[in-house]
């Protein structure tokens, strides 16, 4: 399914735009620039997973949790914090899995806006995973079957392509303008969430 070339389009530009800085700031952090690092560590990588996980399934959880209320016919949900546990697990071996690495209270997520804000996060973090995965294999010899299941985003795939999400996105926010400024929020705050959580880890951890 390609965007058509509609003015839905632009609704799509105007969300980048505006969640630009977002999106670097986290790109930015000291987690993300620990994890492209070129002497990057297997037990570096272990303990960034451990974060990675601690926010992607806080957030997936609030996600749907809100999207079991809206049931939007056309928006998909698919977790995936799963594979960076199982990661985890494959190169470390089973833990009890007890707790996350931090509690921190997640944006609010509830509104039809607020969810579609958060999957585009979410689903977006796809594309700069495969970016991370290419560099652990490079680094450390992790692949997708051995440990980087998780930023090859590699599930059963039953959901919308990244083309298709944003088709159905832009759709929603054209049919629905007065809640275009909802889903921004939503993305940024989501951004933000990421970007904390990987702070406030990152002094925890020190890695």
């Amino acid at each position: 399914m390609e965007l058509k070339k509609t003015p839905t389009i632009n609704f799509i530009h105007t969300l980048r735009e505006q969640t630009k800085f977002r999106h670097e700031a986290l790109e930015q952090s000291v987690l993300s620039q620990q994890l492209m690092h070129q002497e990057l560590k297997l037990s570096q990588y272990i303990t960034i997973l451990h974060g990675f996980h601690g926010a992607f399934s806080s957030l997936e959880k609030a996600c749907e949790s809100a999207y079991l209320q809206i049931n939007h016919p056309n928006l998909t949900l698919e977790k995936r914090s799963f594979l960076a546990q199982e990661d985890i697990d494959y190169l470390s071996g089973p833990s009890l899995h007890e707790s996350l690495p931090l509690q921190l209270p997640v944006p609010e997520i509830r509104t039809e806006a607020q969810v579609f804000g958060a999957v585009y996060v979410l689903e977006g973090s796809k594309l700069g995973g495969k970016v991370i995965g290419r560099h652990v294999n490079q680094v450390l010899g992790v692949t997708p079957q051995a440990g980087g299941r998780f930023f090859a985003g590699a599930t059963e795939k039953n959901g919308l392509s990244w083309k298709e999400f944003l088709e159905v996105l832009a759709a929603f926010a054209e049919e629905n303008p007065e809640k275009a400024d909802g889903i921004i929020q939503s993305a940024n705050a989501t951004f933000g969430y990421i970007e904390d959580y990987f702070s406030a880890y990152w002094q925890k951890m020190r890695l």
